[in-house]
């Protein structure tokens, strides 16, 4: 109650918005006569609720996420309306800076497409990571104006929009048959927003190209052996490859210098490991505060450490390993050693942050030098 700090009482309107949420919390149990959710979630005591004020933040409806987004990308882009004059035999709609209409019928599309995901597949064992939150829209969309420049053509960007489609929806999903859904969802929901013939052939046959952060060529270091890849041929920016036969060579460089000064590695580069490596690399370089990725191998355990020693051989970081094999004498020793460190550690609190005195980060799997 802000109108009267030293009443212990709330206002009225507080305790109605509590009641409300007690009450909506109450609903959303689910008719299973437990305290779960139909999705199995657990609620909020009503007892607990009794004793606070509540704020609902309700998740924002689609024409708020289509204002937001549509103009973080008609900010950075420098768009154009298309005129008849602009176009001829040779050049369409696609070989042309964006428009806003193709901007707004991204976004469109996105929220939409994301919205209705959400609520395609019914909840099972294996679909427990189907969620996709404003946090999947952001970075999707962020991509497109962190790495196009603002003079991009409409080709380019639906390029990339349609790889971080495959990548944050796509290659989330378990089985063939919830991807093929997905895909037809795409095409069905582009249909509905995309006006012009030439865009819209270019989502539909959904063309995806390999992206990379590999930019200059190795042999442009003028110490090659004993330069790390990510000094010599690393940027940014996140581009298609326009020579897959050359990326592959620099890998196979970098796979060779890594096995040089570490335990060896065994990381064929087939298609999919080309793709999965190109990516893990870009999403654990695009972030000054480092990137998070969870991988998970299926009938080959080996090759998410194989690739994630070349990933951070590649970006200039050390390679730590969790060892969960160990016998209950070496675990005891692990915990007491544990606490000592945190003991430690406890001391140098400064500003209620932790100074990480061992410079690798508490359980990271690649830590900065």
């Amino acid at each position: 109650d802000t109108s009267s700090p030293s009443s212990s009482q709330p206002s009225s309107s507080a305790q109605s918005a509590a009641a409300a949420a007690a009450s909506s919390s109450s609903s959303a149990r689910g008719e299973d006569g437990g305290g779960g959710g139909g999705d199995g979630t657990s609620c909020v005591s009503p007892q607990l609720l009794h004793h606070a004020v509540l704020l609902p933040l309700p998740y924002p409806r689609d024409e708020e996420l289509i204002q937001i987004y549509s103009s973080l990308l008609k900010a950075h882009f420098e768009w154009r309306t298309v005129k008849p004059s602009d176009l001829s035999y040779y050049t369409t709609v696609a070989d042309l800076r964006i428009s806003p209409e193709v901007l707004s019928a991204v976004v469109t599309t996105t929220v939409e497409l994301q919205r209705r995901l959400n609520g395609m597949y019914a909840s099972n064992a294996r679909r427990r990571h189907y969620r996709f939150t404003m946090t999947t829209l952001s970075a999707l969309i962020s991509s497109l104006y962190c790495h196009l420049p603002s003079t991009a053509i409409c080709r380019d960007v639906l390029t990339l929009w349609l790889h971080e489609c495959h990548w944050s929806y796509e290659k989330r999903l378990s089985s063939e048959v919830d991807r093929e859904r997905f895909r037809s969802l795409l095409t069905m929901t582009a249909k509905k927003h995309f006006e012009d013939k030439d865009v819209l052939d270019i989502v539909v046959n959904r063309q995806l190209s390999l992206f990379h952060s590999l930019m200059k060529s190795a042999s442009d270091s003028s110490n090659t052996r004993s330069t790390p890849l990510s000094e010599s041929v690393l940027s940014r920016s996140y581009q298609p490859v326009r020579d897959e036969a050359k990326l592959r060579e620099e890998i196979e460089r970098a796979l060779m210098l890594h096995n040089e000064k570490f335990p060896p590695v065994y990381f064929p580069l087939y298609t999919e490991n080309l793709q999965m490596l190109c990516r893990v690399h870009h999403l654990l370089l695009r972030s000054t505060s480092g990137g998070h990725v969870v991988l998970v191998a299926e009938g080959n355990p080996s090759m998410p450490r194989h690739m994630m020693s070349l990933v951070a051989y590649m970006i200039g970081c050390s390679f730590l390993t969790l060892d969960t094999m160990m016998s209950s004498s070496e675990e005891a020793l692990l915990q007491s050693e544990w606490s000592s460190s945190l003991t430690l550690s406890a001391s140098h609190v400064t500003g209620g942050e932790w100074e990480d005195s061992s410079g690798a980060g508490a359980g990271g799997c690649i830590a900065e030098p």
